[in-house]
């Protein structure tokens, strides 16, 4: 509240200070064009509704025209004009003065409400720019999944595979020696039980002795050194 105060007594302010500048200089040229140059005047009420807005140009209006007929229009130092054309000539300033300072606001406010929608648009494209980079950051994530997704099917198929195939080898009849107890491939070549298994599975075979072998062989063991 404070600030905004003092906000508005310095435009004002700039509008008092501005024809207080400007009003000297006219009553200083006057004698020497023979003639008041008002167009100083309507400069600094140009700034002032510049700067001010509208409210300090017609201030800077009225301080100028009271200045201009107290110091310059006859009789000096007199709120009354006695010569018609300078009523004229005020009349005239006051417009030029009322129009400029109209113009001078509308501009004023079409340059701040270009700034405002400038500004808005900048947030808005902040806003889209930081929706359309959380955008690419989730489809960047969804892109990395289903490229794991994807090796890990790829995986799972290739491990399917295999089974697959140790299934088929291993399916049907296994042609085993009576005798030996070799087992016979798809090439038509004999080998070991054990090698075969350790070729066509993961299997990994160990080697033991079962109770009626150890037996028997116990027994023979025993028979041939009774025959010694």
């Amino acid at each position: 509240m404070r600030r905004g105060m003092l906000t508005v007594l310095r435009r004002y302010g700039l509008a008092v200070l501005l024809v207080g500048l400007a009003l000297p200089a006219v009553v200083y040229l006057t004698p020497i064009l023979a003639d008041a140059p008002a167009e100083v005047l309507v400069v600094a009420v140009l700034l002032s509704a510049l700067y001010g807005g509208l409210g300090p140009g017609l201030v800077a209006t009225v301080l100028a025209s009271l200045g201009l007929t107290y110091y310059v229009f006859p009789p000096v130092h007199s709120l009354h004009i006695q010569l018609a054309r300078d009523v004229l000539k005020l009349g005239v300033f006051v417009l030029v003065a009322l129009v400029t300072g109209s113009l001078t606001v509308a501009i004023r406010r079409g340059r701040e409400n270009l700034q405002a929608l400038n500004t808005d648009l900048e947030n808005r494209v902040r806003e889209r720019t930081a929706e359309l980079a959380q955008a690419n950051t989730g489809l960047e994530a969804e892109i990395v999944e289903h490229k794991r997704a994807e090796a890990e099917k790829r995986r799972v198929i290739a491990e399917l595979q295999e089974a697959l195939a140790n299934v088929k080898t291993l399916r049907g009849l296994l042609p085993i020696c009576a005798w030996c107890k070799k087992v016979r491939d798809d090439r038509g070549y004999w080998s070991e039980v054990e090698s075969y298994l350790q070729a066509h599975t993961d299997t990994r075979v160990s080697h033991g002795i079962c109770p009626e072998c150890f037996q028997e062989m116990q027994d023979k063991v025993r028979g041939e050194q009774a025959a010694e």
